[in-house]
Parts: structure tokens; C-alpha cells; sequence
């Protein structure tokens, strides 16, 4: 009796061990693998808690929250169009940074984000806000584009 006992709780051990590893594991279907920035815009589109890794640049890009969502229901009159903000996670090997970028009619400066030799431009949230209508986290959609830009030399 004394060995079942041992033997059930080995297993149960193990068990939860396997279940602690697998769920602590980021899922390989939430990264999206790309194989290189050029100097040429790529535009890529994340959903909500979803990775894209860029191999050949050695980062990970992670559309990390949505901080504000402002922006003017459509069948809605508002005052102002609002805005819609939202965090991307950057790692590399050594470190993790964290940008904001804001999508705001008529405003081009504040939907763009720099990290190391980077541009991060916010080109679209979606969906766009209906009146009466709650969007959920999981919902949301974010199109941005990625410039490697030119390193000076003097």
C-alpha cells in the first residue's frame, strides 16, 4: 500500500511539473517568424498578444496592450476624433523596451516609435469603435510598419 501511495504521488509530481513547463511555454502559433528588415517598409500585422520575430535582425516585436481607446464611435458626434494608443514590447538579447505609439487623425508624429537603428510607424488599430458596442482585448488588430534605417558614417 505504502509503495502505491509513493508511486501516485511520483506521478502526480510529474504531472505537475509537465503542466507548469507546457504553460510557461509561449505558443510557436503566436510568432510570426520574418526573415529580414531591409531599408524598404515592411509592413507587418500583429494581433493582440502576438509575436513577430525577426530572425536575420536578432528582436522580437510583441503587440503588447491597448493603453487608450478614444477614438469617436462610428454613428457617434463627438467633440474630437479621439485616439487610440497602443504598447509594443521589444527584445533583443540583452534587454526589453517598450514603446508607445498613438493613431490620431492628422497627426503623424505621435504613431511613431524609435528603437536602436529602428522606426516603428502605427499605421491602423482595428476594429474601429461602434457606438454601444465593447471591444474585447483579444479583438484588436494593429498594422504597423518597420524601417531599418541608415546608420550615418562621418
Amino acid at each position: 500500500m505504502k509503495k502505491h501511495s509513493l508511486h501516485l504521488k511520483y506521478i502526480g509530481f510529474l504531472t505537475f511539473v509537465f503542466l507548469l513547463i507546457s504553460n510557461s511555454c509561449e505558443k510557436k502559433s503566436d510568432i510570426i517568424v520574418y526573415p529580414k528588415i531591409n531599408t524598404l517598409n515592411d509592413t507587418i500585422e500583429l494581433k493582440y498578444g502576438q509575436t513577430v520575430q525577426i530572425i536575420d535582425e536578432n528582436i522580437l516585436l510583441k503587440f503588447n496592450d491597448v493603453n487608450e481607446e478614444s477614438r469617436c464611435p462610428s454613428g457617434s458626434q463627438c467633440i474630437w476624433q479621439g485616439q487610440a494608443t497602443v504598447t509594443i514590447e521589444i527584445k533583443n538579447q540583452e534587454e526589453i523596451e517598450y514603446i508607445s505609439l498613438t493613431l490620431r487623425a492628422g497627426n503623424d508624429i505621435i504613431n511613431i516609435g524609435e528603437y536602436e537603428n529602428y522606426s516603428i510607424k502605427l499605421i491602423k488599430v482595428a476594429p474601429y469603435p461602434e457606438a454601444g458596442i465593447e471591444i474585447d482585448y483579444d479583438n484588436y488588430i494593429i498594422k504597423i510598419i518597420i524601417n531599418k534605417t541608415q546608420n550615418e558614417t562621418k
